[in-house]
């Protein structure tokens, strides 16, 4: 009997469904988004959707895919930092128009063309540049190299460059570049390369596929226990009530000051903001972090039209701010110990 081939996830570039997924943090508006965290998200190539949709973006993280080209990028020119370690570029490229690009990590790529860094030479705000991990770092002259030509950075590869260093790169640069053309022209590809990366995926892909159970038909097993525990719906249940519970067993705190109803809820600090999702509505609200649901009825009715959340640098809390409509003070509200 012949076995039905398996059928592995189509190699999608990036699309504004994939972004607005990552957005929710902003509401799902991408015209506003300044940082975007995309990172081991299986794209496999760049499209026109950043430059084109959000053109405010400051931040974007995208290790860990399968990118084989630096593109669509350079109308961004709001953009610092820029993350696209792990992936499968070859060439230093694209990034012309991004005046503001202060850091790029390109760590563990496949870039052997070391002399294509010119292409930075027009982002003089450039200061950190990684490259460590890809063929052309091995090369004799890499590092003093890459600092004769890009006199801008300030760190490379983690380490700091220093001006005795960089003027004596600078002086050698004509020597040092032929040394990189004669290394790249000799380079021979071994071991890892782009392609076979791609097939480590469609291999893996296949073994999880032929290994996955089928998924179960009801979230309960045979002696009629839950198998998870399930987050209540959001929003008022078929009888119109709404079910509070703190399955994160986040602490957080009420304050009342004057118009604003202000909600205080201590989230991790590592927990990217790419993964907490907000939703205010007049008398509940929810909040949404890794899996874990924290539902409440406000003390208040707020205006869902006049929301701010904030996320404190040094604590990492969410910070809830929200307009109210009835403005009469509460004087005691329910408090993480109160709800489960």
């Amino acid at each position: 009997m012949t076995e039905n081939p398996v059928q592995l996830p189509k190699q999608e570039k990036l699309t504004v469904e994939k972004v607005r997924k990552r957005a929710e943090h902003n509401d799902g508006v991408l015209y506003t988004l300044e940082e975007v965290a995309m990172h081991q998200d299986e794209i496999f190539g760049l499209t026109n959707v950043l430059e084109v949709n959000c053109p405010k973006l400051k931040i974007i993280y995208l290790q860990n895919n399968y990118i084989p080209k630096i593109e669509y990028l350079s109308k961004l020119t709001q953009l610092e930092y820029l993350n696209l370690a792990l992936n499968n570029i070859e060439i230093v490229e694209g990034l012309e128009g991004c005046e503001k690009l202060n850091k790029l990590d390109l760590t563990c790529n496949f870039i052997v063309d070391i002399t294509s860094v010119k292409s930075l030479q027009g982002n003089y705000n450039l200061k950190e540049l990684y490259l460590i991990g890809n063929p052309c770092d091995k090369f004799e002259g890499y590092r003093d190299f890459v600092i004769g030509t890009l006199p801008q950075l300030e760190v490379f590869d983690g380490a700091e460059v220093k001006p005795s260093e960089r003027n004596l790169a600078k002086r050698n640069l004509a020597v040092l570049k032929q040394k990189m053309i004669d290394q790249i022209a000799m380079y021979e590809p071994k071991n890892y390369t782009p392609e076979e990366r791609l097939e480590t995926w469609k291999s893996i892909e296949e073994t999880k596929k032929k290994n996955s159970p089928p998924p179960p038909k009801d979230p309960h097993d045979e002696y009629g226990t839950n198998l998870k525990v399930k987050a209540p719906p959001a929003g008022p249940d078929a009888s119109g009530r709404i079910i509070q519970c703190n399955q994160g067993k986040w602490n957080f705190k009420w304050k009342d000051e004057k118009d604003l109803l202000i909600l205080d809820v201590a989230i991790n600090r590592y927990l990217d903001t790419s993964q907490i999702q907000i939703d205010v509505n007049p008398t509940w609200v929810r909040i949404e972090a890794k899996g874990k649901v924290l539902q409440l009825i406000l003390p208040n009715e707020v205006s869902i039209d006049n929301v701010e959340a904030l996320r404190s640098e040094t604590s990492g809390n969410l910070v809830l701010k929200m307009q109210k409509i009835d403005k009469s003070p509460f004087i005691r509200y329910k408090t993480p110990a109160d709800i489960v």
